[in-house]
């Protein structure tokens, strides 16, 4: 109101009924029109009120429309997401195998998914005890908890006659373990961390770690100044396969040069011109074994599928990997020996984050689980 005449105490006065005969006649003019825009602005705002309960009410009903459209497009999803799952995966003979494995080893399981899906046990004085093989289930419930069913008691590591025990499968997923310097790809990074006391003692896991980044500068430095037997690397492809497969035999001889300046002939692990020749020999008639342990596009797999390891291209997490990949390594899989159809199928973290990652979740999980018996 531009300049004010009244204040809002002599307004409550005029409201609560006080008397404007002894108020001159400009002034109850005056008041008057305050009057009226004051109960006029009440009745707007009564007004608005109402209107905007009925907007909120009307958006209520936008919001479950949406809700209703977000569900049906989720059952929508989970639709098409059963149907690749079935053409490219579960319909295998394997697929089961795969799919389950992945999920145990790589889903963030659920306190009721736990004792369906981490089902690895060591039997320790009679009693069977599980392994927690899922980073996601240990970094959550830490390292050692009960499911809350029977006596399922979960732990990462156990003793069994004097020795601990650690998982395999947890050595290879989760980098919290310097046991996983042999399996884990990624465990470059925690080997460079250590100290060089413990570089030492631990130099040997990495050595026979097939998936490791040898392209890495630093880790190559180290195997040349390192004083640890170098002759477990005579037995890792993926070592040799990084170094160039145009350069098999100057790799094996470089190990041996590297190896033996550290030891006598008479010491272990002394590296023999016999063993050199022998292992060029074996590199040279199983070059495709070696590129299983390589980066490899999906065109390269396609074309030389039958001379490529699958067992070995199973855990490689460089591979580019795609559906139909998937199913054709599960291919692959059936057509191996009876005895070996039984090992493997655990597939790799990039494998589940790049192809499944985003599929997966519950709902989809409970629909394998029924129409599958997973």
């Amino acid at each position: 109101m531009g300049e004010r005449m009244i204040n809002d105490e002599f307004i409550n006065d005029v409201l609560r009924g006080k008397s404007l005969r002894d108020m001159d006649k400009d002034k109850s003019l005056a008041i008057s029109k305050i009057v009226d825009c004051y109960l006029n602005t009440q009745v707007n705002n009564l007004f608005d009120l109402a209107e905007n309960m009925k907007a909120l009410n009307n958006f209520q009903v936008k919001i479950d429309e949406l809700q209703e459209m977000k569900d049906a497009a989720q059952l929508e999803y989970n639709g098409l997401a059963l149907i690749l799952l079935r053409k490219y995966v579960m319909e295998e003979k394997f697929g089961k195998q795969l799919m389950r494995n992945l999920i145990r080893q790589y889903y963030d399981l659920n306190d009721e998914q736990i004792p369906k899906y981490e089902t690895c046990s060591i039997r320790i004085e009679g009693k069977i005890k599980y392994y927690i093989t899922n980073p996601l289930v240990y970094k959550r419930k830490g390292k050692t908890f009960n499911a809350g069913r029977w006596n399922d008691y979960y732990n990462v590591e156990y003793l069994n006659g004097g020795k601990s025990y650690v998982h395999e499968d947890m050595c290879r997923n989760g980098i919290e373990f310097f046991r996983s310097l042999k399996y884990n790809p990624n465990s470059v990074g925690c080997y460079l961390s250590l100290s060089i006391d413990e570089k030492k003692a631990y130099m040997p896991f990495l050595l026979k770690n097939l998936y490791v980044d040898w392209s890495n500068a630093e880790i190559r430095h180290e195997i040349e100044i390192t004083s640890v037997n170098l002759s477990p690397l005579l037995n890792n492809w993926g070592y040799i396969a990084w170094q160039g497969i145009d350069n098999i035999k100057q790799t094996i001889l470089h190990i041996q040069q590297l190896n033996n300046k550290n030891c006598a002939k008479e010491d272990k692990g002394y590296i023999t011109d016999e063993n050199v020749q022998t292992c060029v020999e074996y590199c040279m008639h199983n070059i495709y074994g070696l590129y299983s342990y390589l980066p490899l596009q999906k065109s390269f797999v396609i074309e030389h599928q039958d001379k490529l390891d699958w067992q070995a291209m199973e855990l490689n997490p460089r591979i580019e990997w795609t559906l139909p990949l998937v199913q054709l390594l599960l291919k692959k899989h059936a057509q191996l020996p009876e005895p070996e159809q039984s090992k493997g199928l655990k597939g790799n973290q990039n494998m589940f984050d790049k192809l499944f990652k985003s599929i997966l979740n519950d709902d989809i999980i409970r629909d394998l689980e029924k129409l599958y018996g997973m």
